[in-house]
């Protein structure tokens, strides 16, 4: 547990959890069915989701992106698909979505992105702030995975994630990058009770709790 998540501030003790539980009931019967009603399909028993998403696909105009093209596209693990942007090589390589935060509330900043067998290795900025390492989206198939890169209490106003080709993998064909959304993820209640961040300067010193 993250120590912003303890009224001690520690990671390392016990800590009481705040956990979502949800149950089952199965019914058995023999013979024809006494009544009709059935279970919702999966669809409408989905729990809500607490991130707020910046979808990555509206920003493909050669104002969101350096050398090279970017496109929506359509990919079976994206129902609505992500933004592919094609680089011709890691010089001005990078691709820039921005975002407009309204209220101070502890938030995970995260992206959801494609790896493939011909994408290159990013550098992940915001505002102008270096953020955790570089970004290897290389990967012999195509997958989707979500890399976490900040937890903060933004100030309202406008944000700028940027990402920076910084090279690729020795084995990857090329310096793509797919990148499906930017997200804003919701902390636990007890971080924003606790409040041990909230005057903390993120962009002096940017932490991701473990």
């Amino acid at each position: 547990m993250s120590p912003d998540e303890n009224p001690k501030y520690e990671s390392n003790s016990w800590n009481e959890r705040e956990d979502d539980y949800s149950s089952v009931a199965f019914w058995y019967q023999t013979g024809e069915p006494t009544f009709k009603a059935s279970a919702p399909h999966a669809r409408q028993r989905r729990l809500p989701n607490l991130d707020r998403i910046i979808a990555a696909r509206e920003y493909t105009t050669d104002d969101y992106h350096g050398r090279g093209q970017a496109v929506a596209q359509n990919l079976d693990v994206y129902p609505d698909g992500h933004l592919f942007y094609r680089p011709e090589g890691q010089d001005d390589a990078w691709l820039e979505i921005p975002f407009e935060v309204e209220n101070k509330e502890p938030q995970r900043l995260l992206l959801v992105m494609t790896r493939s067998y011909d994408y290159g290795r990013y550098q992940a900025y915001l505002n102008g702030v270096k953020l955790v390492g570089v970004i290897d989206l290389y990967s012999s198939d195509i997958s989707t995975r979500e890399y976490h890169l900040l937890d903060f209490w933004p100030e309202p106003g406008k944000y700028k994630l940027r990402l920076e080709c910084v090279g690729k993998n020795p084995v990857s064909g090329s310096y793509y990058l797919g990148i499906e959304s930017v997200r804003l993820r919701r902390r636990r209640p007890r971080v924003s009770q606790y409040r041990h961040d909230v005057d903390k300067n993120w962009r002096k010193n940017p932490v991701l709790h473990d």
